[in-house]
């Protein structure tokens, strides 16, 4: 979702790769032509008040998902199998996260609480009949975290591991708060200067 509004951090670290767009550019050119990114939107019936596989639910502006891509998303996922014991997920928690949305006019204000792996919120990466584990890591640190890379090996050989809790202990005091989507777009790095780049840290923005 964040994405595909243009205030994801990566989306907007990427924009200033960019020398000719914007991140709201690159969430209208490139994002919103994806269609795993739209099945990745959270279910309806966990992601709280907003069914986001519906247009009128999203501001109505140029990164406005195409309906034709949220019905296809929304057929995808009604065929994906349900979890069960032989799916083995290691999830990231205490990171502050987008828990919830809520249009406002011609924004979303979103929620913000330390219950998630600060991409995914807790609620909708725990999938009902699969195996958990616990690491107080961020979304994407988790595949470069040693503790849990020892842990995919105990998971592969028995299935089962001791090096990450089984249950995820909350907050005591939960504490939130609210930011406005034009206060993440004004998160805007400044646009690298490729010239004054030396060939070692240019070779390195532009790898895959």
């Amino acid at each position: 979702m964040l994405a595909l509004r243009a205030v994801y951090p990566t989306v907007r670290k990427l924009a200033a790769l960019d020398l000719r767009h914007d991140a709201e550019d690159l969430a209208r050119i490139v994002f919103r032509t994806l269609p795993s990114l739209h099945e990745l939107l959270p279910d309806p019936a966990l992601g709280g008040k907003l069914d986001l596989f519906d247009p009128s639910a999203w501001p109505d502006d140029e990164l406005r998902p195409d309906r034709r891509l949220l019905d296809a998303a929304a057929t995808a996922r009604e065929r994906w199998p349900a979890a069960d014991d032989r799916c083995l997920h290691i999830v990231g928690v205490r990171q502050e996260t987008v828990t919830q949305a809520e249009l406002h006019g011609s924004e979303f204000h979103y929620t913000l609480e330390r219950d998630g792996d600060g991409t995914v919120p807790l609620r909708l990466a725990t999938l009902p009949g699969a195996k958990h584990w616990f690491a107080a890591e961020k979304h994407g640190g988790l595949p470069n975290n040693g503790k849990v890379i020892s842990a995919v090996v105990d998971l592969l050989r028995t299935g089962a591991t001791g090096r990450l809790p089984a249950l995820s202990r909350r907050p005591v005091r939960r504490s939130s708060r609210t930011v406005t989507e034009a206060t993440l777009r004004r998160v805007a790095p400044h646009k690298l200067r490729w010239q004054d780049l030396s060939p070692m840290r240019a070779a390195a923005c532009s790898s895959p």
